[in-house]
């Protein structure tokens, strides 16, 4: 018997305190989210390009300087889109 009632006051006095209130802690986290974005700003101007009709009223020589010439601005555009491209690639 004796036994058994120091258990009963073992027990009872478990319940009888209460736990300490803590105080909340604020802690500032850091989170990265990644948030796409457009990765071209701005897109290169188009360059003119004569039309088949325009290069065919033109004589020989001059069909030939005037396609040369829209060769060389085609490269340069294409590579003004390249660098564009470049830019938006993850790598």
């Amino acid at each position: 018997m004796r036994p058994l009632m120091l258990l009963v006051l073992v027990c009872s006095a478990g319940c009888s305190t209460v736990p300490a209130q803590t105080e909340p802690v604020v802690r500032t986290v850091e989170v990265k989210i990644p948030v796409p974005v457009p990765c071209v700003a701005v897109m290169p101007a188009r360059p003119h390009v004569d039309t088949l009709a325009d290069i065919l009223l033109l004589r020989n020589a001059d069909a030939a300087l005037a396609l040369m010439t829209q060769h060389n601005v085609l490269l340069a555009y294409v590579g003004e889109l390249e660098a564009v491209m470049a830019a938006c690639s993850p790598t």
